[in-house]
């Protein structure tokens, strides 16, 4: 077990035992990620934010089922909470809502600088607004490969999807995104 996981499993038997510093240290390392994929797919801050308060709440009543287990990752655990916490919401909304270019820089959002190598002449709207036309499963892959940068492997334990089908997945978005754009996006 490396350095890494020693430290999670202490932060997270800790949390488990009803820590609440192991658990606001927790909150502190997965909050921003887990706001902007909530956001992502929501559009509006208010409403990103409740859903991860109530993520939150979530994770705290259900940590003390959570066993550690380098198969299945912490995050891919909590990423599936989040994933249902927005499958409630949406049933609730019973609408689908798309995310304007100005509600995603109203609320700051930039993605890494490292997930847009390549061609320095696309802008960040363009291809979010691209990547929001994108068909559900490969959307929800490129954002966390590229935009959360997580790997397939996990991507698939969040997902319940093969990381060889995850990598086709983003394979085949990267290759329509490139068409998109007149093959403008790099490989």
């Amino acid at each position: 077990m490396s350095h890494n996981n020693r430290a999670q499993h202490k932060l997270l038997s800790d949390a488990q035992k009803g820590n609440i510093d192991a658990f606001d240290r927790l909150f502190d390392h997965l909050s921003d990620p887990l706001y902007r994929f909530l956001f992502f797919r929501i559009g509006e801050q208010e409403e990103a934010r409740d859903l991860l308060h109530d993520l939150f709440l979530e994770l705290w009543r259900s940590l003390p089922n959570f066993q550690f287990r380098e198969s299945v990752p912490f995050t891919a655990w909590v990423y599936k909470i989040a994933r249902r916490k927005l499958a409630d919401f949406w049933r609730k909304k019973q609408k689908r809502k798309t995310i304007s270019l100005e509600a995603l820089i109203a609320a700051g959002y930039e993605p890494q600088a490292a997930s847009w190598q390549g061609n320095p002449r696309l802008e960040v709207g363009e291809v979010l607004n691209l990547i929001g036309r994108l068909p559900a499963k490969e959307r929800e892959v490129v954002t966390l490969c590229y935009l959360e940068e997580i790997s397939a492997v996990e991507v698939g334990k969040i997902l319940n999807l093969k990381p060889n089908y995850v990598r086709q997945l983003a394979h085949r978005a990267l290759k329509r995104l490139k068409g998109w754009l007149g093959g403008e996006v790099a490989k």
